[in-house]
């Protein structure tokens, strides 16, 4: 089923179901453009629909990633429609990934044109500084910086375990500093720079606050790292994946065919055309701190892998990062 016909079916849906659907402008916060597929509204409630075809796989991935940008349209009831083919992989995937808060619902489109609410979605509750202001500004892509994907494991339950003992990053990096055998295991040598640049990229991505003190999205990872390894990567790739726009990289990665040492300036030349390039980066600069620092999270996490010197994407470790379910049938 193609996606123009999921819409027109959705469509006819919403209207026979009360909701009045209203015409689809493109939205902006700082510099990103979005727009959902459908935008609808009933008795004070905002109602946006991401339809996908049956398309392949990163194209599910991809519009489950787009849901996210549907906060910043105003709504407050979101949905991703799907036709029945793609139902047990969308449902999986919203189901078992932590995006926002789990409230996105699923919509399936049948072969009959009928559609069935797979998953009833929740009412968010949007600050105003999620709606369309134009002042907001989104990251390209989550941050990472001179650290490992174990040593933010560690970070995030050293931070934990001694919240009592600091009040700030610097005193927490000095914790760190103090421990530093049992935080960064494979490092030569560690300098109280090196500690409080550590605390960059758990507060970059939104795990941690300004002071130091783990938010509830930290606090769910460091769960997931004292529970299980493997259930700590799949939690982490989603959070980036999801969260963090790094699917993108993903889909950057594979249409650039790019060799595993070198290629800058093709790498550059993508995240230039994908807009993930930093506002205030030179890309060139940019694409060498992706290729030193991010490539060496997504080797970390499985979700690449090298063949022939040449990045692939392993889209099959992908779905089951997100999905959680390691006999997931695609």
């Amino acid at each position: 089923m193609e996606e123009p016909t999921v819409v027109a079916v959705v469509k006819r849906y919403l209207s026979d179901n009360g909701w009045h659907l209203l015409n689809v402008i493109t939205g902006k916060v700082g510099d990103n453009e979005f727009r959902p597929d459908i935008f609808a509204y009933k008795k004070g409630e905002n109602l946006s629909v991401e339809c996908k075809g049956s398309v392949e796989l990163d194209e599910i991935l991809r519009g489950v990633g787009q849901c996210i940008e549907h906060q910043y349209y105003g709504s407050n009831i979101i949905y991703f429609a799907v036709p029945e083919d793609k139902k047990e992989v969308a449902k999986l995937l919203l189901k078992n990934v932590i995006i926002l808060g789990g409230k996105i619902g699923l919509l399936v489109v049948k072969r009959n044109h009928k559609v069935d609410i797979e998953i009833k979605a929740k009412e968010l509750k949007l600050s105003k500084e999620l709606k369309i202001s134009g002042k907001q500004r989104r990251q390209k892509l989550a941050f990472v910086r001179d650290l490992r994907v174990e040593e933010l494991g560690k970070i995030l339950e050293f931070a934990s375990q001694h919240k009592q003992e600091y009040k700030n990053k610097k005193e927490l990096a000095t914790l760190l500093l103090k421990n530093k055998e049992k935080i960064f295991t494979k490092r030569k040598s560690v300098s109280f720079k090196s500690s409080l640049n550590a605390l960059i990229t758990p507060t970059n991505l939104g795990l941690m606050d300004n002071f130091g003190n783990l938010t509830d999205e930290g606090e769910a990872l460091r769960e997931s790292y004292e529970d299980n390894a493997s259930r700590y990567k799949d939690d982490l790739s989603a959070y980036l994946l999801i969260n963090g726009n790094w699917l993108e990289l993903l889909r950057t990665i594979e249409e650039g065919k790019l060799k595993a040492k070198g290629d800058i300036d093709k790498l550059a030349n993508l995240l230039e055309k994908y807009e993930l390039i930093e506002e205030d980066m030179n890309k060139f600069d940019y694409a060498k701190r992706v290729s030193s620092q991010y490539f060496k999270w997504l080797k970390e996490l499985g979700l690449i892998k090298i063949e022939n010197n040449i990045l692939q994407v392993d889209w099959i470790a992908t779905t089951k990062s997100l999905s959680g379910k390691i006999n997931l049938n695609i």
